[in-house]
């Protein structure tokens, strides 16, 4: 099995409403979430809120191995936004 990290990511700016951090993958074997800021968010599905979910403090990582291949989404937890980046490892 070849594994593949496919693209480095892109910075996503989380706030209020939950945002997409990365899209569905059947190929997707690992996940890392990095959340670049001060800031915490909540991670998970797409109904993730302010107190449900992943915590994901800021200036954190957080690795999925086995990852979910469902599309993956975060909510800042706090007063301001965080910015979290998702990079993924696939079968290539």
């Amino acid at each position: 099995m070849a594994l593949s990290l496919p693209n480095s990511g892109a910075d996503v700016t989380v706030s209020t409403t939950a945002v997409s951090l990365i899209a569905v993958n059947p190929a997707r074997v690992s996940l890392i979430l990095s959340n670049v800021s001060a800031n915490g968010c909540r991670v998970g599905a797409a109904s993730v809120t302010a107190t449900t979910g992943l915590k994901l403090a800021g200036n954190t990582q957080l690795v999925l191995n086995p990852a979910p291949t469902t599309q993956v989404f975060a909510i800042r937890d706090a007063a301001a936004d965080a910015v979290v980046n998702a990079q993924e490892i696939v079968n290539a």
